[in-house]
């Protein structure tokens, strides 16, 4: 946490300026953008015309002690408090704010809740433009897809074909968060071994028909080439690709 909550600087000076950073650049060192104008704007407004009630100033004393305390580490997640805080604290410098002055003030505070607004939407959106992109552009969402599934065309066969009802994954690595169907790996990511007396993934396909697998999926990955042997007795193959094959459990 040190070292990751580095990024709005240390010292007395860099505590002064954290009204500015956290406004502008709260999540500078984890990603971009800010938390808006509105904090900055009213919450001073509180001690401009008076906070009279006690839960009020605790509450503004809670979130400076927090902050505080946060400074130490700037760890960006553990800050979070402060901002829901700060945005009561700005309701009720507003509310405080327009009892007291004319229609030139309100229309100023308008103003700045719009520009806050516009500049959340604009950071949001800088910030995913990519996925902004997927959505006008269904080619490019495909692109994409292709590019970030591991064994697409696999998982587009499983998922489609309606006889597919369990399969078989070999590989440990392979993700199965992209299957739609039930699915038996019997070695882990970790090295988990799920069926007792199987230390090697390929053990259990002698046991296929038994374990209700209807079609078995192998591939070559970083960390283990095909583990089907050719002509295995009980398998056909139904996707071969490269990296990537479909058995179908006779």
């Amino acid at each position: 946490m040190w070292h990751r909550g580095a990024g709005l600087g240390r010292g007395p000076l860099a505590y002064l300026a954290l009204p500015f950073h956290l406004t502008y650049q709260t999540s500078r060192f984890h990603g971009a953008g800010g938390i808006g104008l509105a904090p900055l704007a009213f919450a001073p407004m509180l001690l401009l015309f008076g906070a009279r009630e006690k839960s009020t100033k605790a509450l503004a004393l809670l979130a400076w002690v927090m902050t505080s305390l946060w400074f130490l580490q700037q760890e960006s997640r553990f800050l979070i408090p402060v901002y829901g805080i700060a945005a009561v604290l700005a309701v009720l410098g507003w509310r405080a704010m327009l009892a007291r002055t004319g229609r030139m003030a309100a229309a100023m505070a308008l103003a700045v809740v719009a520009i806050s607004l516009s500049y959340g939407c604009f950071m949001i959106a800088s910030a995913r433009s990519e996925e902004l992109h997927r959505v006008v552009s269904p080619s490019y969402a495909e692109r994409v897809r292709a590019q970030q599934i591991p064994y697409l065309a696999s998982f587009q066969y499983l998922n489609e074909t309606a006889a597919v009802r369990k399969v078989l994954i070999l590989d440990r690595s392979v993700p199965p968060y992209y299957l739609e169907r039930d699915y038996l790996k019997p070695i882990g990511q970790w090295d988990e071994q799920v069926l007792p007396g199987v230390t090697r993934a390929v053990d259990a396909l002698p046991r296929a028909q038994e374990l209700g697998v209807t079609h078995v999926l192998d591939v070559q990955s970083t960390i283990a080439p095909f583990q089907v042997p050719p002509n295995f007795p009980g398998l056909e193959l139904v996707v071969d690709l490269p990296e990537q094959r479909v058995y179908r459990v006779l």
